[in-house]
């Protein structure tokens, strides 16, 4: 594997773990909240791996954390003027460039390179990370079902 490709590969990775990240808090906060229900308001155990389902769900429904090449690359020119739009040339073979365009992937690729060594973590994901709305739409439902059956009537 050549240094474009490992070049590539990482910055696919910060990306995959920055669209992932808001899922993991919220897995993290509903189990929290879900212990809290099954312990004091004796809410069925069940009910947490209902929304760790639900979450699993809207993570293979998220697109976000599994940019294309091609999108990514698109990404990322548009997050980083100093890749000059000229980031998809990391994503062709060297032999199909012309003279040119090699001296100008050598450059994103030093460009690339820079910005991942830099020791921010910020940079690359999604410019605005989606918020896991999709499993959002099933909590309330559950809360309710659970406070009404099972808190209310066990006495």
């Amino acid at each position: 594997m050549d240094k474009r490709q490992l070049t590539l590969n990482a910055v696919r990775r910060r990306w995959q773990l920055a669209a992932l990240r808001p899922y993991l808090w919220l897995a993290t906060g509903l189990s929290l909240l879900a212990g809290l229900g099954i312990f004091v308001f004796d809410w069925p155990q069940w009910l947490l791996l209902a929304w760790l389902g639900i979450i699993v769900v809207a993570i293979l429904l998220d697109r976000s954390w599994r940019p294309s090449p091609e999108s990514l690359c698109r990404q990322l020119d548009g997050q980083y003027p100093q890749l000059q739009d000229s980031s998809q040339l990391l994503s062709q073979q060297k032999t199909n460039l012309s003279p040119l365009q090699q001296l100008q992937r050598a450059r994103i690729e030093t460009a690339l390179q820079q910005l991942l060594e830099s020791g921010d973590r910020s940079p690359f994901g999604p410019k605005t990370p989606q918020c896991p709305d999709k499993c959002f739409w099933c909590l309330p439902g559950t809360i309710v079902i659970c406070t009404e059956r099972f808190s209310l009537h066990r006495g």
